[in-house]
């Protein structure tokens, strides 16, 4: 596993729930989030979730197995009613919404949960329209 979750994935204890603008906890994980982009060579691939959403909840368990097992990916959880800009500013309408992401770029997007099969096909589909 190249990488999984970080405190924006909201399961830290003492999370707060106010995710006004003014919350220095949601300006600290939009701002986390923002640098993870840009960090190094490998494609990030995102899982926007919430805690009240059914299917991602079902789809959990899957996208942890695909990090436990996939490499050349980091692959990263963001609460998106903790990372609320960060969510606006990707223009995130339903959830689970993945992303893949390389060098800052949005490289591909997925709404919905999937099965394992169809999400290891949907990212090598993506991997593929990564840059070398």
């Amino acid at each position: 596993m190249a990488g999984w979750g970080m405190g924006i994935s909201g399961t830290s204890a003492g999370f707060r729930a106010n995710t006004a603008s003014s919350d220095p906890f949601a300006r600290q994980y939009n701002a986390s989030f923002t640098r993870l982009l840009q960090k190094d060579e490998l494609p990030l691939l995102v899982d926007f979730w919430a805690e009240w959403c059914g299917p991602c909840k079902m789809f959990a368990p899957t996208f942890a197995k695909l990090a436990s097992s996939q490499r050349g990916v980091r692959l990263l959880k963001v609460n998106t009613e903790l990372a609320v800009a960060t969510a606006f500013n990707w223009q995130i309408r339903s959830i689970p919404t993945l992303m893949l992401f390389h060098r800052g770029n949005q490289i591909a997007h997925q709404a919905g949960a999937m099965s394992e099969q169809q999400l290891r096909q949907w990212l090598q589909q993506a991997l593929a329209a990564v840059p070398r």
